[in-house]
C-alpha cells in the first residue's frame, strides 16, 4: 500500500491530482497538506514519512501541480520496489510544461528510510540520511506531468523559486543545483519565444522581481499562504535583459565553478544520449 503526501499551496491542477490519484490501480492514502508555509509544509511531510505506518510499504511525494498520466504507475513503481530490494529510493522525470523538458522530478521512497531536521530554507526536499541505493528511471519519461495548467501565482511565483534555487546553489557552490536550474530558466525563455504563452511570461516575470529586488522567495512564500494579492505584470524588462542576466549569474562562477558547471552539464548531455532525456 502507498502513502502519497501532496503539499498544496493552491494549484490549479489540484483537482487532476487527486483524480489521477484514485485512478492508480494499487491500494493508496493521500494525505494533502495546504494552508502552510513551504518550510512547515515540506517538514511535516517528511514527519509523516518518518512515522509512516507498516501497512504502508511505499512512501510517494507527489506535488498538487502534477498529475499521473496513466493508471499503472504506482503499481510499476512498486514491482520494481520488489525487484529490486536494495533500492529505497526512486526519482521519475516529470514533463514539466514551463521549459517543454523533463525535469526532476516525482520521489517515491521504500517505507524505513529515514530524514533528520534540517535547517534548509531553499532546498526543502533532502534525500533520506538513512537510505540504499537510489535510482533514477530515465526511461519511464511521460508518466507524470508537471504545471499543466498553472493560474497566474503559480506562474509568477514558478520562476521566483527557481531563479531563488539558482542563486542560493551559486553561493553554496552546489553545481550540480545550479546546472539544473539554469537548465531550467534557460529553456523557460525558449517556450516563451516558441509559444507566447502568459504562464511562461509571468514565470520569467517572476525571475526578473527576483533580479530588481521587488520580490523575494520568503516574502512571496508567506503571501501565498495568507492569500494576499500579488503583483505580477508590472515588471519592465526585454528578452535581452532576461538572458543577459541569467548569464551574468553563470559569470559570477569562480574558474574552478565554471569546470564543475561544464562537468555536471557534460553528465546532463550523456545521459540525453543514452535515455532520450529531454
Amino acid at each position: 500500500m502507498f502513502l502519497i503526501a501532496t503539499l498544496s499551496s493552491k494549484e490549479n491542477e489540484i483537482d487532476e491530482c487527486k483524480e489521477s490519484v484514485v485512478k492508480q490501480t494499487i491500494d493508496k492514502k493521500q494525505i494533502i497538506f495546504e494552508g502552510f508555509d513551504n518550510i512547515t509544509a515540506h517538514k511535516k511531510v517528511y514527519s509523516l514519512f518518518n512515522e509512516a505506518e507498516k501497512k504502508y510499504k511505499y512512501l510517494c511525494k507527489l506535488d498538487a501541480d502534477m498529475r499521473f498520466c496513466d493508471q499503472d504507475v504506482l503499481r510499476d513503481i512498486a514491482f520494481f520496489f520488489d525487484g529490486h530490494p536494495r533500492v529505497d529510493h526512486i526519482i521519475l522525470p516529470v514533463r514539466d510544461h514551463f521549459t517543454g523538458k523533463h525535469i526532476l522530478g516525482a520521489h517515491f521512497f521504500r517505507n524505513g528510510v529515514r530524514w533528520v531536521e534540517n535547517n534548509e530554507t531553499i532546498f526543502v526536499d533532502p534525500n533520506p540520511a538513512l537510505c540504499n541505493k537510489r535510482v533514477i528511471l530515465y526511461r519511464w519519461k511521460n508518466r507524470i506531468e508537471h504545471c499543466f495548467n498553472p493560474h497566474d501565482q503559480q506562474s509568477f511565483m514558478f520562476g521566483v523559486h527557481r531563479i531563488s534555487k539558482l542563486l542560493a546553489a551559486g553561493e553554496n557552490e552546489d553545481y550540480s543545483q545550479f546546472v539544473s536550474q539554469l537548465y531550467v530558466l534557460n529553456n523557460l525563455k525558449k517556450e516563451y519565444v516558441k509559444k507566447k504563452k502568459r504562464m511562461h511570461l509571468l514565470a520569467m516575470n517572476g525571475v526578473m522581481a527576483v533580479a530588481n529586488g521587488s520580490a523575494n522567495f520568503y516574502d512571496y512564500s508567506h503571501k501565498i499562504k495568507n492569500n494576499t494579492s500579488i503583483k505580477y505584470d508590472s515588471i519592465d524588462y526585454s528578452l535581452d535583459d532576461y538572458g543577459n542576466y541569467i548569464c551574468l549569474q553563470f559569470k559570477k562562477l569562480t574558474p574552478k565553478g565554471k569546470a564543475k558547471y561544464f562537468y555536471r552539464k557534460l553528465i546532463l548531455i550523456l545521459k540525453a544520449v543514452i535515455y532520450g532525456y529531454s
